[in-house]
């Protein structure tokens, strides 16, 4: 609910009580995609930065980054990845448990924009 209304203390408050960020809905949604839905981009920063598994999908097969595209615009989206690189505190090599970093992700969506 933190994710869907945009509430990132709430959701810090949440992490930091040791709640699994990549826990799913009953339709496989994660936190990060309900952020990515709403347009929530400070609760993409804190999820980002505490290691939110951008490479699960849901029941559909979506990814975060394929429900961001799908909800608005793209240019919007790629200019929200190049903020969180440039924030330098996220390691964009940090791999999921298929072996996939973010960057691979966002490559394998045709995310080439982003880079």
């Amino acid at each position: 609910m933190a994710s869907r209304l945009g509430m990132t203390t709430i959701l810090q408050c949440l992490i930091d009580s040791s709640c699994d960020l990549n826990s799913k809905t009953k339709i496989g949604e994660t936190t990060l995609m309900v952020c990515v839905k709403y347009k929530h981009e400070d609760c993409l920063k804190v999820l980002a930065r505490e290691g939110a598994d951008f490479g699960l999908v849901n029941i559909s097969g979506q990814l975060a980054s394929s429900i961001a595209g799908s909800c608005g615009s793209q240019s919007g989206d790629v200019v929200d990845l190049k903020a969180l690189i440039g924030q330098g505190d996220i390691d964009l090599d940090k791999q999921d448990e298929r072996y996939f970093s973010v960057v691979m992700v966002t490559a394998k969506e045709g995310h080439v924009d982003a880079f």
